[in-house]
């Protein structure tokens, strides 16, 4: 073979490892960021939900029917709870 035909087979074969190089540093970039959103989606506690407050329920001289200390009307009766 000839000199003429060697170097551009190197150049060529040069060319396609180059490639195959940075393809795989890509690859190996965008799984390590995807396993980094994972990480951190992971270590975030989840969020809760605010509890509600116990109302404390009181009982209607009228008609015995327990309303909320809140309320100002029975939901029994309609009897004026204050």
């Amino acid at each position: 073979m000839s000199l003429f035909l060697i170097v551009p087979i190197i150049i060529f074969l040069t060319v396609i490892i180059i490639f195959i190089v940075v393809l795989s540093i890509i690859i190996t970039a965008f799984k390590n960021a995807k396993n980094t959103n994972n990480a951190q989606q992971i270590s975030t506690p989840p969020q809760t939900t605010p509890t509600m407050q116990v109302k404390e329920k009181l009982i209607c001289e009228y008609c015995g029917g327990k309303y909320n200390s809140d309320d100002t009307t029975c939901p029994h009766c309609g009897a004026n709870c204050h």
